[in-house]
């Protein structure tokens, strides 16, 4: 199978994969908004934001570097992947301790803390897991990593109706977490072990070789949260659980979605890698056509969110409180459909930021991200800081989607001035003339059912894509795999 084939096969099969994994996870915040409630999905909403922020720490851009030398070194892989594994799991136990314990000095209530407690252990397994995951990847074999997925989550969403159903308590609702992502990284052990033993290595060249490298993508992690993440930790800083309750529901849709360039770009890491160092020429015309592809994705996407912002969280959330006027500034009234509406026009942007980023770091120029996003950190708080205590979570959604635009500026320039590569915006004009039917049709017939509308909107925007030539037989050729 070639290069080309073997990217859009994995592709396809992290598509499937998505596609499940969204599924549950619309069924999941479904149920839970209904029965947690505005306060309790808020409390529930701060728990995931707060150890998401130390599992940044728990990687600290290992993995991409992990990514990298599997790619560029199959000779070293068995020893590269063995400290790498034992590395993380040192780190990453002595990171999720740290937190839990910092968690007791917060002002959180004491139910939010034990749930914190809980969690890490979740997360812990998950950041683990991943070692593995890298591994499916570069052999190109990610199917078994959606199997292993899709198992865990299954079980997640399993216990989560049980929870619901049996009317349990707030902890047995985490645990459930526990208990899906200790399947998943069982199962991951078990099939990666078909491919490399994993065992526990104690190299210090290689652990210090791979943290050199690594720092500099920690660091744009950490400071990378602050941008994405921090609105909600700081939202309940500066509001309550109830303002976090209203968001929630909202940044849960932008935070399924802005995942997707991930699969595409994830895919081809290991080839563009290689063709970076052996064909400049083809490198980027493969970085251009994911780019294009990525556009033709986001701009309708973002499109129709906008217009479709209050069915979508109604039927996500139940309505109610979570799409009430509950913002009030002079004569201003807002609500999480402005929210969600805002958070869309940053997913337009923020589609494009994968492939140009990651390129820099295949690169090796990592470091020149660094101050970007120290930046993009610095104005995603100072912009919260200033307007939570006027607009409450508008203001996190309007930072979010004004700081995507504010990267794509900036990585851009630093993509040009290191890879010597331009990329072309030409399809954009196409790209918009498909949309618009699209969001006519929305428009128009946006109190419809939901689902109709995203699936007549969906073959409406791709019959005119094709007419339009946004996508030519050969792309269509390349994405869709003609084996599987």
């Amino acid at each position: 199978m070639s290069y080309t084939k073997k990217v859009a096969y994995n592709t396809f099969i992290q598509v499937i994969g998505r596609i499940i994994a969204t599924i549950f996870s619309i069924i999941a915040v479904n149920l839970l908004t209904r029965y947690l409630g505005v306060e309790g999905y808020g409390r529930y909403t701060i728990i995931f934001a707060y150890v998401g922020f130390w599992t940044i720490l728990t990687d600290f851009g290992i993995l991409t570097i992990l990514n990298r030398e599997l790619a560029q070194n199959q000779q070293e892989k068995e020893k590269i992947l063995d400290n790498v594994w034992t590395l993380r799991i040192i780190l990453s136990i002595l990171v999720i301790l740290l937190s839990v314990v910092i968690s007791r000095f917060l002002g959180y209530d004491i139910e939010t803390k034990n749930g914190i407690a809980i969690m890490s252990l979740a997360f812990l397994l998950q950041t683990l897991n991943m070692t593995f995951v890298s591994v499916f990847q570069n052999s190109f074999q990610m199917y078994k990593g959606v199997i292993t997925d899709a198992i865990g989550k299954a079980i997640i969403l399993g216990l989560i109706i049980l929870t619901v159903n049996l009317k349990a308590s707030f902890y047995i609702l985490i645990t459930a977490y526990v208990i899906g992502n200790l399947f998943n990284i069982y199962l991951s052990y078990l099939y990666a072990n078909a491919l490399v033993k994993v065992h526990l290595a104690f190299d210090f060249r290689v652990w210090k070789k791979i943290l050199s490298e690594s720092v500099p993508i920690g660091l744009m992690g950490v400071f990378g949260y602050f941008y994405f993440k921090s609105d909600v930790l700081l939202l309940s800083f500066m509001k309550d659980s109830y303002d976090v309750g209203i968001y929630g529901p909202t940044y849960k849709i932008f935070e399924i979605l802005i995942t997707v360039p991930s699969f595409l770009v994830g895919a081809a890491f290991p080839v563009i890698g290689w063709l970076y160092k052996t064909d400049k020429d083809r490198c980027q015309r493969v970085i251009q056509k994911i780019f294009s592809i990525l556009l033709s994705i986001s701009i309708p996407l973002g499109i129709s969110g906008i217009i479709l912002a209050k069915p979508i969280l109604v039927f996500l959330s139940g309505g109610g409180e979570f799409i009430a006027e509950n913002v009030f500034y002079q004569t201003w009234a807002f609500s999480g459909i402005t929210a969600l509406q805002l958070l869309f026009m940053g997913l337009i942007v923020s589609y494009g930021n994968a492939i140009i980023s990651t390129t820099v770091i295949i690169a090796g120029a990592q470091r020149r991200l660094v101050l970007p996003t120290i930046i993009y950190a610095i104005f995603n708080i100072g912009f919260n800081l200033i307007f939570i205590p006027h607009f409450s979570y508008i203001a996190t959604s309007a930072s979010t989607s004004l700081t995507e635009l504010l990267i794509f500026i900036i990585v851009y320039s630093i993509f040009i001035k290191t890879t010597g590569m331009k990329i072309s915006f030409a399809i954009v004009g196409k790209i918009i003339l498909a949309t618009l039917p699209l969001a006519l049709f929305l428009f128009i017939f946006k109190d419809k059912n939901l689902l109709f509308l995203i699936t007549t909107g969906g073959i409406l925007y791709f019959l005119m894509a094709f007419w339009l030539k946004v996508y030519s037989r050969d792309t269509i050729k390349e994405i869709i795999p003609s084996k599987i």
